[in-house]
């Protein structure tokens, strides 16, 4: 494993949040989520951050001058798009796109929750050429997959992250994918979100926004980088600016802005949802399973989440499930000063409200 971010506890190192959670109830103590903080110190040292300037442009120019390999992850979403756009634009080579599929049955078209695949990623792609990428590789990610996985009722313990969502992420799907040792694969994870404390404006991510992209091998999540973290700040200030714009801060002593706000401009402020374990793209997998009459495969599943309630109780909130057990901050950075903290330094016992 060579991600720079992880959990730790002493001598102890997690890529599991359910084994962070198991740990945790066992031995009542808490196991931080941290990085190599005098990386991102050393990044910031000048104190400078300029909002018209490119950093993505300067770090995957960087990038294609010490990698010999690149891969991109692209969905066709905003973050992987941004990256693809500006790659091509500027004639910066990647040597190989993948796009991953979810066609649970082979049908000729995608399903209906890999809209943004059939409708943005795989028309773009279309329209570019060999000169300005290397090769694309659909890989899918089908019904015999998942009921493999799923047969271990404890699988959720042994993927990076784990994730318990019924379409877990791409990144449990290859991560032990041997052609990934020598390559290095670009993930859009890059939003943060801000948190107004104190009358001081951070910026902040939590675990559950990264894993389980994060722990794959030879990872580089673009923006949440060392050397790229200054367009992190860049989203996190334009961020902050169009909060301050809006008139919809309530409390200057604490408010919290997820990242989703920042892109999703007809979202009302303090209605976001990120604990629930089905979003929409679950649903509309889980309707083509019982169209399909797969019982064999939601019986498995069924049975993993009934596992993980049995090992952790609290989970279970009615007839939902809860799938972000931790929330533990990577980092706080204060956008004036930009020094950097850990949620120990700065909220060791919590927030004060």
């Amino acid at each position: 494993m060579n991600s720079i971010f992880k959990y730790e506890y002493q001598q102890d190192v997690f890529y599991n949040h359910w084994d962070v959670k198991k740990f945790e109830q066992e031995h009542q103590v808490f196991v931080p989520f941290v990085t190599d903080y005098k990386l991102y110190e050393h990044a910031l040292a000048d104190k400078n951050i300029d909002l018209k300037h490119n950093y993505d442009l300067d770090y995957l120019q960087f990038l294609r001058s010490t990698e010999s390999y690149i891969k991109l992850y692209y969905s066709g979403g905003t973050d992987s798009h941004h990256i693809l756009t500006t790659a091509v634009e500027n004639k910066i080579f990647l040597d190989e796109i993948v796009v991953v599929t979810r066609n649970l049955y082979n049908k000729e078209m995608l399903q209906p929750c890999d809209i943004e695949l059939s409708q943005q990623a795989i028309p773009f792609l279309r329209t570019l050429n060999p000169s300005q990428i290397g090769k694309v590789t659909f890989r899918n990610y089908d019904a015999e997959y998942m009921r493999t996985l799923y047969q271990s009722p404890d699988w959720m313990f042994n993927v990076p992250g784990g994730d318990i969502s019924f379409r877990i992420g791409q990144w449990e799907y290859f991560f032990d994918d041997v052609d990934n040792s020598n390559c290095c694969q670009i993930a859009g994870y890059e939003n943060p979100s801000l948190v107004l404390y104190k009358n001081r404006w951070f910026a902040t991510t939590i675990d559950t926004q990264l894993t389980p992209g994060v722990f794959m091998h030879n990872v580089c999540l673009f923006c949440m980088m060392p050397e790229n973290i200054k367009s992190y700040l860049v989203k996190a200030i334009n961020f902050k600016n169009k909060i301050l714009s809006s008139g919809q801060i309530l409390n200057k002593n604490f408010q919290s802005f997820p990242s989703l706000m920042y892109y999703n401009r007809d979202l009302h402020l303090g209605k976001y949802q990120g604990t629930r374990l089905l979003n929409g793209k679950d649903r509309l997998a889980l309707q083509e399973v019982i169209e399909e009459e797969d019982f064999d495969l939601l019986s498995s599943w069924y049975t993993s989440l009934e596992y993980l309630v049995s090992v952790f109780p609290d989970i279970r909130n009615g007839n939902s499930y809860h799938r972000t057990p931790t929330g533990k901050f990577v980092w706080f950075i204060d956008l004036e000063t930009l020094e950097i903290f850990s949620q120990q330094e700065l909220i060791p016992n919590g927030f004060d409200l």
